[in-house]
């Protein structure tokens, strides 16, 4: 329980603020928003509530069982820390994101949109920092059929594809913070998930070449 001690209280915490807040709220909650922050999608109140909340017992409780169920299980036992982080890092981001509708909502947020692009970069930089840590696995990490195959390319794509991720999330927040666009944004996902996915291909064919 202490190593779960965390996730736990976060998401405690999550659902107290939603139910404070639950009386308050609108019967349609916003749950989309244009390039200009604008809201174009409403989702009725008892679902929109909690949704994001939902998402994250989900991770708490698969995280849980993928570890048990994975061919590789015994990895886990040489990155359970970083495993941990990551959950608990993926958890904090569905809590955030379950409460910016509800605090748009009620009126405190106003441009939600640029809000969610710092939280899913600062995500991203989060992912990458701990990637070079992740053993090879069938549930976590960048799987291709060329890591999963070969320790040594996961090692050396989960290395380069860390830098990745967080030169992507880091233009994401830069972009997120001093402009009103996206492109940085969207680059920097697809470069990162496209440029991960090459290289261990190539580094597979070097390797058995």
């Amino acid at each position: 329980m202490k190593r779960d001690l965390y996730a736990i209280i976060i998401l405690l915490l999550g659902l107290g603020i939603v139910l404070w807040a639950y009386p308050q709220l609108p019967e349609q909650i916003p749950s989309h928003w244009n390039m200009r922050g604008e809201v174009d999608g409403y989702t009725a109140k008892p679902f929109g509530a909690f949704m994001n909340l939902l998402i994250g017992v989900a991770v708490y409780l698969g995280f849980y069982f993928l570890a048990k169920i994975d061919p590789l299980k015994d990895n886990y036992n040489r990155f359970n820390r970083g495993y941990l982080l990551i959950r608990d890092t993926i958890i904090t981001f569905f809590v955030i994101l379950n409460l910016m509708p509800v605090l748009s909502g009620l009126g405190y947020i106003k441009d939600v949109s640029r809000s969610i692009f710092i939280l899913f970069s600062l995500l991203m930089i989060s992912m990458g920092n701990y990637m070079p840590t992740f053993k090879r696995n069938w549930f976590l990490g960048i799987k291709t059929p060329w890591t999963v195959s070969s320790e040594e390319v996961w090692n050396h794509t989960h290395r380069i594809g860390g830098k990745l991720f967080m030169l992507g999330g880091l233009l994401g927040l830069i972009e997120s913070i001093f402009m009103d666009s996206t492109y940085l944004f969207l680059i920097g996902v697809i470069g990162a998930s496209l440029g991960s996915t090459i290289y261990s291909y190539w580094l597979y064919k070097k390797i058995g070449d």
